[in-house]
């Protein structure tokens, strides 16, 4: 195994401490990681070798082991603290956002996952409290628990930003360790709607698995339970119009067979455009609809769309918080 080798762009020379991943050692500042960090605080407040190199190495003779490190914990005179088990990715990305100001923004590019799931676990784990600040907003964006702010433009675009793999999964296994699924209801909902195969690919918990699965058919019971009671609208559509008697009819199956498109199981999709509602301009209706019949489809399909939504928690077993 090559050694860890010295990271150029997070390597200062007046750095007090080296952290340790696989590949890389980060010669940075244990004021700076206190002061982002409760963990390192906590951690710095007991030292077990001084700040300065040159007491280290008269105190303690390095020999190198295998890694390329001392058997003291101690590269070039200083401490070593081993980052085990964590994403050297994550650990550049988050170490760059605490030393680069003009880095600190969440980017679209660290929202792309696996990165955006392994800066949340690593901000979480070592409580870097403004990254991981960063983070929770961004997703509450993305995912709120308002119905009118998930079909805004710049929720969508962090929901898109997010994909890599064309799927939103590993980001509930992230929410959960953090102890945030309550706040997040909007996520699972997506995440349930994925093809039972694409779900199952995930290799999630099994009771996590098992939750989105019964989710999704719940879901499903419940679109088809509100359109069945508001069925009758076709018939009370045969009267209503005042242009011609197939408008309202017309209307309203336009709307159930936009909902239904996103039902199927062939469909590998997130699920959002339910809950966004489409324009009639932009369904194929065979007829020209009136206004008022085209108003009064969209008001009863919002009230059910504001139903369903407002039943997720419940769904997927979250308590939100008032």
């Amino acid at each position: 195994m090559d050694s860890p080798q010295p990271y150029a762009d997070l390597w200062f020379a007046d750095g007090s401490v080296v952290l340790k991943t696989d590949s890389c050692l980060f010669r940075v500042h244990k004021t700076m990681l206190a002061r982002e960090s409760t963990v390192f605080k906590d951690m710095f407040a007991f030292p077990v070798v001084s700040d300065h190199p040159e007491e280290n190495e008269e105190k303690v003779k390095i020999e190198e082991n295998e890694d390329g490190l001392a058997d003291s914990e101690v590269y070039e005179g200083l401490p070593v603290v081993p980052l085990i088990d964590d994403d050297e990715t994550a650990v550049i990305h988050l170490l760059t956002m605490i030393y680069k100001p003009n880095y600190t923004k969440v980017t679209e590019t660290l929202l792309k996952l696996p990165c955006a799931a392994g800066l949340f676990k690593l901000s979480n784990k070592y409580q870097f409290i403004s990254v991981e600040d960063a983070l929770e907003n961004e997703l509450k964006v993305a995912f709120p628990q308002n119905r009118s702010a998930f079909g805004q433009a710049e929720s969508t675009e962090i929901r898109h930003a997010l994909l890599t793999n064309d799927n939103l999964l590993p980001l509930l296994p992230m929410v959960q360790d953090a102890g945030l699924a309550e706040h997040f209801p909007s996520l699972f909902y997506c995440c349930s709607q994925y093809s039972i195969p694409v779900i199952l690919a995930e290799c999630l918990d099994p009771n996590l698995t098992e939750l989105l699965l019964s989710g999704r058919e719940e879901i499903k019971r419940s679109i088809h339970r509100h359109l069945s009671e508001k069925a009758e609208f076709y018939h009370r559509g045969m009267v209503c119009c005042k242009l011609q008697s197939t408008c309202r009819p017309a209307a309203f199956f336009a709307e159930v067979n936009t909902m239904c498109q996103f039902q199927k199981e062939t469909v590998s999709s997130n699920g959002g455009d339910f809950f966004t509602m489409k324009y009639f301009d932009k369904m194929e209706v065979k007829v020209t609809l009136c206004d008022e019949c085209k108003k009064s489809v969209m008001v009863l399909m919002s009230r059910m769309r504001d139903d369903v939504w407002a039943s997720l928690p419940e769904i997927f077993e979250l308590h939100v918080a008032d």
